[in-house]
């Protein structure tokens, strides 16, 4: 499990993996409320504010990523800096990932959110076959909101390997 915190204050960029951002309350164990692969950045609030809550992420596909330390990374982000609006297309860009994730669990079945997500790790992973481990479902593939069925085979099984079809 990767924590970026204050003790941890460093970004990270996925090369060809792909990290689960998880949340969890008290009450509920985490669940994956997003994925960051080749196309952005696990941490990326440390770049925003001092002291703002990270989530807790997971490898949920073994690979290389970059690693920058925060406070590195704000010192190059001057308020007209090319790097500072790329990284705030990003973050809106993210934003918008997590929102329509959530109207994607709430009005859209179970299978058409585990194609959602194959379609999404294919483009992160750059190939047609991919393994997953059992340690982070796909997301989204928990049976018991309003619009699901019995989850399909594949989240049944922890160590699937897919081929999708392009």
């Amino acid at each position: 499990m990767l924590v970026v915190s204050e003790a941890n204050p460093s970004v990270y960029s996925p090369n060809d993996s792909i990290v689960a951002m998880l949340y969890g309350t008290g009450d509920y164990p985490a669940f994956v409320v997003a994925a960051v692969g080749c196309e952005g950045m696990v941490g990326i609030s440390l770049t925003l504010a001092r002291h703002t809550a990270q989530p807790s992420a997971i490898v949920q596909h073994a690979g290389s990523a970059m690693k920058i330390r925060a406070g590195t990374l704000r010192k190059h982000m001057a308020p007209d800096d090319p790097l500072r609006r790329l990284l705030f297309h990003y973050t809106h860009a993210a934003l918008a990932q997590v929102t329509q994730s959530v109207a994607c669990d709430r009005f859209h079945l179970l299978e058409a959110r585990l194609a959602s997500w194959l379609l999404a790790t294919r483009d992160r992973m750059r190939t047609d076959d991919f393994r997953r481990t059992g340690r982070v479902s796909p997301a989204r593939c928990e049976a018991g909101t309003s619009a699901s069925t019995a989850p399909p085979a594949f989240c049944r099984n922890a160590n699937s390997s897919c081929t999708t079809a392009a």
